[in-house]
């Protein structure tokens, strides 16, 4: 299976972390077929002139019953105060809020 990253809106003012956040979307085929995809560590992003930080992951860890993409904005960072969570199992929820999320910060409105 070749992999894409999954296309996101970028607004300026980002540093990407890490992002392997493929164009996959779960189920659990995949998730036993292609267990680099869901881990705690899909993606992340910080934006030094908002101080956010805004990650995403798959927890528990390559478990498709139970697991669901956990996507978080902190204040700062990790030890910072927890802006907002959704977890959700639809891909396109999560990019969808991922680009939403992106342009709020950016334009300072969380």
């Amino acid at each position: 299976m070749t992999l894409q990253l999954q296309d996101l809106q970028i607004s300026g003012g980002w540093f990407t972390a890490y992002n392997q956040f493929y164009n996959v979307d779960p189920s659990q085929q995949t998730i036993q077929s292609v267990d680099t995809v869901f881990t705690q560590d899909i993606l992340q992003f910080t934006n030094q002139s908002r101080n956010r930080l805004i990650d995403l992951g798959w927890y528990p860890e390559g478990c498709y019953a139970e697991g669901a993409y956990r996507l978080v904005v902190y204040q700062g960072d990790f030890s910072g105060k927890l802006l907002y969570q959704l977890d959700s199992k639809d891909k396109q929820q999560i990019v969808s809020e991922i680009n939403r999320l992106l342009l709020q910060i950016t334009n300072g409105y969380l």
